[in-house]
């Protein structure tokens, strides 16, 4: 659980500087997309304000400054108010409130003449001294306000012509901010995301993990029983001279756990095969039928040893065919047989019940007569290493074995009460 909240947090802190990063270039390019902007404008300002000038020949003239009151005459300069002779109404391109907020002004110029600026409204700040010579667009403070100025010469003066940035800066201002709301929604969900995308990732490599070293535990202790009671036997044979028939006791049994070491590595071998599966064997059409008769033939002497009879009901010729490695279902078929063997009480009947597709799909159903599968067994009867009835012997693998094969074969377990009194192991296709 600690391991998926570290993934997650790493991963959501490059998703933070990726997410930053692309903030600040996003709003670099707002900014400089809205600054052109700001400098078309103040170009094409500039372009009528000279137009206008030119119109009037010569250009107005500024050689004894404004006269308050009387207007400008061509040749004695601009008067207050009206602006240079040519342009019209001073400015003639906007017309500002006085008591309008500054900020929101579109375009603000000046007539430079005679070390004078001549602003087009008496609201608009005075334009300082160091931009009076101002040609390129340049960024400059007036009236506590930000601004894109530049200035253009002609014959009788300058214009000098200014846009405000407040546009900008108000534009980037609520990019910034709608990006920093933005930015823990983006960065929880991420996190979230990743912690459950991390955790059902890692989830199986976990599983693994844990049933790797519940099996090396189950194994170690499956195979330190009977290696463990041959070291007895064997020491307790060679302490002292002993007769023939004490020494065969002891073969027998050291003979009996060698066979059951023998089985156990077996089946781990073939679970470890199973698992690594580096080569699947071929798909083949497989009678089900034909399979299920060859299997209690070979389990006759065994069922007869016990007086136990097996009995195989088939459908239809050639009715119960599925596609499947022929030794998986050979084993899957042996072990569940094996088991009604085992379980079942002397002088009982074994049958194998073999379904073909009149019957809803194929299925091969093992019954026996011993002492069933209580239902809160049902569930772990194919873990490895566990036997539901401890009185009887054996390795606790073959019902694993069995379920790995069922479920790489695509079949399904059927597990209940069978008609007969005992346990039913059914597998469907």
């Amino acid at each position: 659980m600690r391991s998926y909240r570290i993934v997650a947090l790493q991963s959501t802190a490059i998703i933070a500087i990726i997410y930053l990063l692309a903030s600040l270039v996003l709003n670099a390019q707002v900014r400089t997309r809205s600054q052109n902007s700001n400098k078309l404008e103040l170009s094409e300002t500039l372009a009528r304000l000279i137009g206008a000038s030119q119109s009037v020949g010569t250009g107005p003239s500024v050689r004894t400054g404004p006269t308050v009151g009387t207007g400008p005459t061509v040749g004695t300069g601009p008067t207050v108010g009206t602006g240079p002779t040519g342009v019209g109404t001073f400015g003639g391109l906007s017309t500002v409130d006085p008591d309008e907020d500054l900020e929101r002004f579109p375009v603000a110029y000046w007539w430079v003449s005679q070390n004078k600026a001549l602003p087009n409204d008496r609201s608009i700040p005075k334009l300082p001294r160091r931009y009076f010579d101002t040609t390129q667009a340049i960024q400059a403070r007036l009236g506590g306000s930000d601004f894109t100025i530049a200035g253009a010469t002609v014959k009788a003066g300058r214009w000098i012509v200014a846009i405000s940035d407040a546009e900008t800066i108000h534009d980037t201002r609520v990019l910034e901010a709608g990006e920093l709301i933005l930015l823990p929604v983006v960065l929880g969900v991420f996190f979230i995301f990743s912690y459950l995308v991390g955790r059902r990732a890692v989830a199986p490599i976990d599983e693994s993990r844990k049933r790797l070293l519940t099996f090396t535990a189950d194994a170690s202790h499956e195979l330190r029983t009977p290696i463990s009671v041959i070291e007895a036997e064997v020491g307790s044979a060679l302490m002292r001279e002993r007769d023939a028939k004490t020494y065969r006791e002891v073969l027998t049994s050291v003979s009996q756990e060698t066979r059951r070491l023998s089985t156990i590595v077996e089946e781990l071998l073939w679970l470890a095969r199973f698992d690594s599966s580096p080569r699947r064997p071929s798909f083949d059409l497989v009678d089900l039928s034909a399979m299920a008769s060859s299997c209690a033939r070979r389990f006759s002497s065994i069922a007869q040893g016990k007086g136990i009879t097996i009995q195989v009901v088939e459908p239809p010729e050639g009715d119960a065919i599925i596609n499947a490695p022929p030794e998986w279902l050979d084993r899957l078929i042996t072990t569940l047989v094996d088991n009604a063997c085992k379980y079942g009480p002397e002088n009982s009947t074994v049958k194998i019940e073999v379904g073909g597709k009149q019957d809803y799909g194929p299925y091969v159903a093992v019954h026996d007569q011993g002492p069933g599968i209580s239902e809160t067994e049902r569930e772990r009867i194919f873990e490895r290493f566990h036997r539901a009835n401890e009185y009887y012997s054996g390795t606790g693998l073959g019902l694993a074995i069995a379920d790995a094969v069922v479920k790489a074969t695509g079949g399904r377990w059927e597990v209940g009460s069978s008609p007969l009194g005992g346990a039913k192991m059914k597998v469907s296709w």
